[in-house]
């Protein structure tokens, strides 16, 4: 069993609620999501519908107390959710989402405010995580930008160099007063780090130095299975005519998105199964089907277009360019008249 902080075991003072969570491959993430359940929540059982994980993630949900397992993967991820729900037995329950780790507190905070409904939801912080070689390193020999770097203590022993304008050149004077003395500056493309960025504020402490930092785009939707994805795009538009109350979601979910991909199934189809969807379809078509369609070609062709742009952009900054050295001369200019 694995050692965690349970708080069902440990606070006996708040009502223990159950939790379900449907899961499939969630080995990567599944540790931080449910030592962090366990520890905000009085987890008095953790119900669990697997729709056939064959990453190692059952075999991980064994090492956590008090977890109820059925494994279905001819289940929908809806489906699988009503059977969860009919499985709980307290007076209110937790969805378990992978992936999603419950910050300080959220249990507590949630329960207190339960008076403004039924189905409670909280603000979400993504936490963007993906690995990319630095361009910056691709060519060792140019920078050794940052660290960690390995050392010869006799060989930096006497090195200085006063107060002044080297706020971000450490890595090129050290390298210049180490090679001005016989010695050789060496890489190691077979070891690496990894360098954590977030998109706060840095080095709020001090005047200056908090002046720049790097913020990360919108994410790009990359389909990783085209026959796939069209399924599943479909799924969802012959859902939403089978399952929703045009009237009960039509002012917060269905937006020219959602209409647009109802309206690649059979028309016939859609009047068969929900008259009223239909009549509403036919009165969108009237009002915005030519400025969505247009909008959604803008985005499909004008972002690869911009992607392309940008493509060429950053090859060029990247390889020192022509723009690069303009950029450089200018600012030196600048810096000449002051």
């Amino acid at each position: 069993m694995r050692e965690i902080e349970d708080r069902y075991t440990i606070d006996k003072s708040v009502e223990p609620v159950d939790c379900v969570f449907p899961t499939l491959d969630c080995s990567k993430y599944i540790h931080m999501t449910l030592d962090a359940v366990y520890k905000e929540i009085p987890v008095k059982c953790l119900f669990v519908l697997d729709g056939g994980s064959k990453d190692g993630t059952l075999e991980i949900l064994k090492e956590y107390p008090r977890v109820d397992i059925e494994i279905r993967p001819e289940l929908t991820h809806a489906k699988s959710m009503d059977v969860l729900l009919h499985k709980v037995t307290t007076d209110w329950c937790v969805f378990v989402d992978n992936a999603k780790v419950l910050n300080e507190g959220w249990f507590d905070t949630m329960m207190a405010y339960r008076d403004r409904g039924e189905f409670l939801n909280s603000t979400r912080i993504i936490h963007y995580e993906f690995e990319r070689i630095d361009p910056i390193t691709v060519d060792l020999n140019k920078r050794a930008i940052g660290g960690p770097w390995l050392l010869k203590t006799d060989v930096v022993r006497n090195y200085s160099i006063d107060n002044k304008y080297n706020a971000r050149l450490f890595d090129v004077l050290l390298r210049q007063a180490i090679e001005s003395k016989g010695f050789r500056y060496g890489v190691i493309p077979e070891a690496s780090h990894t360098l954590y960025l977030t998109e706060e504020e840095r080095y709020t402490s001090h005047p200056y130095l908090k002046g720049s930092g790097l913020v990360f785009k919108i994410p790009e939707l990359k389909v990783w299975n085209k026959k796939g994805h069209a399924t599943r795009l479909e799924q969802n538009a012959r859902g939403i005519v089978q399952y929703l109350e045009h009237d009960m979601v039509k002012d917060y979910f269905l937006d020219d998105h959602w209409y647009l991909l109802v309206d690649t199934l059979p028309h016939d189809w859609i009047k068969k199964t929900n008259p009223r969807f239909y009549t509403e379809l036919k009165k969108w078509k009237k009002k915005r089907y030519i400025k969505a369609k247009l909008r959604q070609i803008f985005y499909k062709y004008g972002k690869r277009f911009l992607a392309v742009l940008e493509n060429i952009f950053e090859k060029a900054v990247a390889s020192g360019g022509k723009s690069q050295v303009k950029f450089w001369s200018k600012l030196e200019k600048v810096e000449e008249k002051k």
